[in-house]
């Protein structure tokens, strides 16, 4: 049949709930997933950000080449708009697919927001 209206409606409180909670926890230094400190620079404990971490790989590994296709397109695209095809800096002259920082080996990570 479903779920009664009640059983939706608590489900819908418990989750406003648990959004304020995050929120509270996160102004007061706490990490948002357990309540305990958060790890100095982030919102999350030494343990929640590794328990995440693990996830986050074995996500990647199961969809790898939904991942690759992604990066492939995006380098694509960089390279069309005259960025970097490594890292997404702009380029100072058009000559090459890559900026000189990638060119000597000091390559960056791709700059959250940069995509």
């Amino acid at each position: 049949m479903g779920q009664s209206h009640w059983v939706r409606l608590f489900l819908i409180m418990n989750k406003i709930r648990k959004r304020e909670l995050r929120q509270e926890w996160k102004g007061k230094g706490l990490c948002i997933d357990c309540g305990k400190p958060a790890f100095p620079g982030a919102v999350r404990c030494a343990n929640c950000l590794y328990r995440l971490r693990i996830s986050n790989r074995a996500y990647k590994r199961r969809n790898r080449e939904s991942y690759m296709m992604k990066d492939r397109e995006r380098r694509a695209r960089w390279i069309q708009e005259g960025r970097c095809g490594r890292c997404g800096a702009p380029l100072i002259e058009n000559e090459t697919n890559y900026c000189l920082a990638c060119l000597a080996g000091r390559h960056q990570p791709v700059i959250k927001g940069v995509a």
